[in-house]
This record gives structure tokens, C-alpha cells and sequence, in this order.
């Protein structure tokens, strides 16, 4: 086994590339890939990491719960409402698209959830997915939108069909390492991916992404990817549901976080995402619509680390640049270990706080899966009339 004593790494760390030396660089290259990876798994991609056959058990639960929650041969969950109906009108099928990729070819796999009746043009969400999750293990998170979707349909029989896009970090390999997991080595790398499957799978369907669903990591790797994508493909709309606001402040909810953020800067994961944010906006048409989710005591990422508290994401909320919707829930309705998580049919406006009530988003009798199915459809209609 290799030691790094520190006075070694801190002269790697300070290493002049002006005087290039082919054997030094490619050590440094090999520490900086090494040390980049560590940051990646501790702090964003925790399911790259080697896990304890518990953590193995369990995450195949959460597979098999997802495979059952959709197969044809098992029974609906009576604790599941609407279940049946959602089965009913969605087929789950999990797919394969290609992606460039700096000379490679990245294989993703995705989840499509889509209508089963239904012509041209579909509503088109993607939703990306957060750091725990993979395309074989969730069927919750969309589960909300999906009822919801259900819900507007029984009251008005011609909404468009509906097709939901599951995407996540853990599902995309390099065609020439097939079993092995594709592994970005920096957040703009992220990024790129990001934008490359959004525009794949427009190309694939023939047809436009209509909204942005992100969720936890998801929002980094959501705001990671606006740089990349091409304005005339750009959705109209994203949705940024409790994520980080920056590296900084994530680390300091480890102990010795701090020291890490050298490392972190000298590997490319030290982004501000409040501040990518910001950036994007600055130049981004009126049309595009973005709307930030945030819960009080959300103890994944508590405090200065929630997005919704970066001063770049007060501003633009100032300006009116973006929606900020943050809610509060009392400890007796649920607890505040579970609120990171906790499905969107269970925010409504009543749990907002005091300075988020002037808001026009969400309506007072509908919850928030309603209000982004309800703005995502009303906007495309709008859209579609406006470019007809």
C-alpha cells in the first residue's frame, strides 16, 4: 500500500505546470483522479462507494419493491392510493440511449414511464433522480406526479399523454467497460452528461422536454448542465426540489470537512451552485420558469447548505427570477429526519412560511405534485398556442 505523507501531497498540490515533466504529471494526474473519486463518493455519489452486504441487502429490497410496485403479475398495495389507476394508464419499461462523451460512448439506462394510450404530442418531464437513487430502485419518487397526472386526467379526459423520464447517476457506462459503472471524475463532467442525455432523449422521442424535475443531487447535476445545454432545446421549465447550495457548506457537516476544500477545488468538485444559478439567469430568456422547493428543517442538507439559503438564490428571488418556495411541517405530522424525502403530494400551501404566502404557484387546495403537473401542462398549452 502507498503512502502520501502531507508535505508530498501539499507539493503536488502547488505543482508549477510550467515546467512540465511527463513522469510528474502523470503522477499528479493519478492523485488528482484518486483524491477527486474520494470527494465524489463521500459528498455527492455516497452508492459509488464500497458497500457492507447490509447496504447491498437492502438497496435489492428497494429493487424488488420497485419491480413488484410495477409488474402486471402482482397485486396492487392497498396502502398505495391510486395504484391500481396508475398502472392502469403508465407502462415502466427501463431503456438504453448512447451519448458522446470526449471520444468515448456513454451507455445510459433511464426509466420511462409513459402513457399507454395517447398520440403525439406527450408531455415530457425529466426527472433526475437523487443521490441514493437508480433507476431499479425508485418508484416513490415519481409515484406523486404519476397520481396527480391520474387526478387531472379524470377531470379533463384531453390532457395530453404523459411520458416521465427517470434518470440517475449510477446507470450510465462507457460501451467500451460495459460492467463497469461510468464514474465522472469532476461536476462539469456531470454536467455534460446531463445536458447529453436530455438532448438524446429528445432526439430519441421526437420531441421536446417540457420541464426539469430535480431532486437532493439531483439539483447539482441539474445546474451543473445549463451551461451545456443548447438554448433552442432548453426546457421552459425547471423545478429544483431541496438540494445543496455549496461545497463549502456541505463540508462543513463532516467533521474535518474544511480541510477537504483545497482538494476539492484542485479536483473540479467545488462548485457554488447558488452562484451557478445566479450565472445562468443572468442571461436566460423570461420564458424559462424556475421554481426552488425547500424544506425548513431539512436535516440532509440543514442550514447555510440548503440551496434556498445561498445569497445568489435570495437574490434572484428578489429580483423575481426564480420561484422560492420553502415549508415548515410541525414535528407531530412527520419528523424532520424524514422531510429530505418526503413525497411531494404531502406539501401544501398551508405549510408554507410566513414569507413565502404571497406566492402564486401553488393554489390553496392542491398539493405540490398537483401544481407541478398543473404549471407543467399549462405552460406547454400555452406555449404550443403561442408558437402556433
Amino acid at each position: 500500500m502507498m503512502y502520501i505523507s502531507y508535505p508530498l501531497l501539499n507539493n503536488y498540490l502547488n505543482y508549477n505546470p510550467r515546467v512540465p515533466t511527463p513522469h510528474k504529471s502523470s503522477s499528479i494526474e493519478c492523485i488528482r483522479s484518486l483524491v477527486g473519486g474520494w470527494i465524489r463518493n463521500t459528498f455527492f455519489l455516497p452508492l459509488f462507494r464500497s458497500m457492507s452486504q447490509q447496504h447491498v441487502e437492502r438497496l435489492q429490497e428497494e429493487e424488488d419493491f420497485t419491480s413488484t410496485f410495477w409488474s402486471s403479475s402482482h397485486e396492487t398495495f392497498p396502502n398505495i392510493p391510486h395504484h391500481q389507476e396508475i398502472k392502469n394508464i403508465f407502462q415502466r419499461t427501463i431503456k438504453q440511449i448512447s451519448v458522446p462523451l470526449d471520444g468515448k460512448t456513454l451507455s445510459v439506462s433511464y426509466a420511462c414511464i409513459s402513457s399507454r394510450q395517447g398520440q403525439a404530442p406527450y408531455y415530457n418531464c425529466l426527472y433526475v433522480l437523487g443521490q441514493f437513487s437508480t433507476v431499479y430502485n425508485d418508484a416513490m419518487s415519481s409515484y406523486p406526479l404519476l397520481v396527480a397526472y391520474v387526478k387531472a386526467k379524470e377531470k379533463d379526459p384531453n390532457l395530453p399523454p404523459a411520458r416521465f423520464f427517470l434518470v440517475s447517476q449510477y446507470n450510465t457506462v462507457d460501451q467500451a467497460h460495459p460492467n463497469t459503472p461510468y464514474k465522472p471524475s469532476t461536476f462539469s463532467e456531470l454536467g455534460r452528461i446531463l445536458s447529453s442525455i436530455a438532448r438524446a432523449l429528445a432526439e430519441e422521442w421526437k420531441e421536446p422536454l417540457d420541464h426539469v424535475l430535480a431532486h437532493s443531487i439531483g439539483c447539482m447535476v441539474c445546474i451543473a448542465a445549463l451551461k451545456y445545454w443548447s438554448r433552442n432545446n432548453l426546457p421552459r421549465q425547471f423545478f429544483l426540489d431541496r438540494g445543496p447550495s455549496s461545497v463549502l457548506h456541505l463540508s462543513s457537516l463532516f467533521w474535518g470537512g474544511r480541510l477537504c476544500l483545497p482538494l476539492a477545488s484542485w479536483t473540479g468538485w467545488n462548485p457554488d451552485f447558488g452562484n451557478e444559478l445566479y450565472e445562468f439567469l443572468q442571461t436566460a430568456s423570461k420564458s424559462h420558469q424556475v421554481v426552488l422547493f425547500a424544506v425548513k428543517q431539512d436535516h440532509i442538507f440543514p442550514g447555510l447548505a440548503n440551496l434556498s439559503t445561498s445569497e445568489q438564490v435570495q437574490i434572484l428571488a428578489k429580483q423575481k427570477k426564480i420561484n422560492l418556495l420553502t415549508f415548515s411541517f410541525p414535528l407531530q405530522y412527520i419528523h424532520h429526519y424524514a422531510l429530505h424525502s418526503l413525497g411531494h403530494s404531502h406539501f401544501a400551501a398551508q405549510h408554507l412560511t410566513t414569507d413565502c404566502q404571497k406566492q402564486t404557484f401553488l393554489l390553496q387546495q392542491e398539493n405540490l405534485a398537483e401544481a407541478i403537473i398543473r404549471h407543467g401542462i399549462l405552460h406547454r398549452e400555452n406555449s404550443s398556442t403561442h408558437q402556433n
